[in-house]
């Protein structure tokens, strides 16, 4: 499961409450928008299976290059 957004600079997946202040934690936001509004999903997954080769780790090592190719999906070479 994979969160809508997350913060480029610490990776953290926030939620915006109502009030307009982010929340990091999921718990601590209104009923409304935890049920109201689809902050958490399985959208990554279809994408992984279409740019992962089977059998290969889903988090490529830090040493591993990448590139971003025209359709926006990023591959490993």
């Amino acid at each position: 499961m994979r969160a809508s957004f997350y913060e480029l600079e610490t990776n953290r997946a926030p939620c915006l409450d109502l009030d307009s202040f982010f929340r990091y934690d999921f718990n601590k936001i209104g009923c409304e928008r935890r049920n109201g509004y689809a902050y958490h999903g399985t959208w990554a997954a279809s994408l992984l299976q279409r740019i992962t080769p089977s059998g290969a780790s889903s988090t490529p090592s830090s040493d591993t290059p990448h590139v971003l190719r025209k359709n926006g999906l990023a591959t490993n070479h």
